[in-house]
């Protein structure tokens, strides 16, 4: 029996994902149960994004233990972590890292060809119903560079879709009253709703009091938990106020 626990991290230490030596977060007390659904603030350079990576199995922490999926990420075997990344999704910011010599239709595909046996037929189907579903369905056969960011976000979201997933990580999408952040908002309390655990990185928590179940900030080297909604919305501690942006 798989523990209730998808993802803990035990005084993890989260170092910089091209400087390893270099600390951002100490000492993360961190457990994500299943069907969860958290929200990480936390200001440019805090860390958030690397402490999200961390978690995901795609850092390295620099100390203290990682279990993901009931084992201990220092003890996996490559296999393992194979095998793990299959599971859990990430959708990176700033355009979600997508392949620009790629289509956008080839990027999404790249995952279903290398570790299914489906048909070219099958894996087209699959690519055509997540295009729709993102609302990007006329721009298959688009290089990505000629989206702009927010498009590319949401390819990078499907693209992170392509196999069933249990966990997903989003990194930073659009915040504020706008449009896009509302469809954001939308798209991952659908997928909470049909049981994937969701753990977002946002500098807008009011976007998420009506759709998460926990918060969390980075600020100052340190992780701090801040509970529920309802904390979040009494809390008066400047160090998360600016993140409700609220009248």
């Amino acid at each position: 029996m798989e523990s209730e626990w998808i993802i803990e991290l035990e005084e993890v230490d989260v170092t910089h994902p091209e400087e390893g030596e270099m600390m951002l977060v100490l000492a993360v007390q961190w457990r994500i149960a299943r069907g969860d659904f958290w929200v990480v603030g936390g200001p440019p350079g805090s860390g958030k994004s690397s402490l999200l990576a961390t978690a995901a199995g795609l850092n390295r922490p620099g100390g203290g233990v990682l279990r993901i999926l009931g084992h201990d990420l220092s003890e996996a075997t490559e296999a393992d972590q194979i095998q793990w990344r299959q599971r859990i999704g990430f959708m990176f910011e700033q355009g979600g890292r997508l392949f620009p010599q790629l289509t956008v239709a080839q990027n999404m595909a790249l995952a279903l060809q290398y570790h299914t046996t489906l048909t070219e037929d099958e894996i087209l189907k699959q690519v055509e119903d997540w295009l729709a579903r993102v609302g990007l369905s006329m721009h298959a056969n688009t290089s990505p560079a000629r989206l702009n960011q927010l498009w590319q976000q949401r390819v990078g979201l499907a693209r992170a879709l392509m196999m069933p997933k249990e966990v997903l990580f989003v990194d930073n999408p659009p915040g504020g009253r706008t449009r896009d952040a509302a469809w954001w908002r939308n798209q991952l309390a659908s997928l909470a709703a049909e049981g994937m655990t969701v753990i977002v990185g946002s500098n807008d928590f009011s976007l998420w009091l009506d759709t998460a179940k926990q918060f969390a900030l980075v600020q100052d080297g340190h992780f701090t938990v801040i509970g529920g909604p309802e904390q979040v919305r009494a809390g008066t501690e400047a160090a998360w106020r600016e993140y409700i942006m609220v009248d």
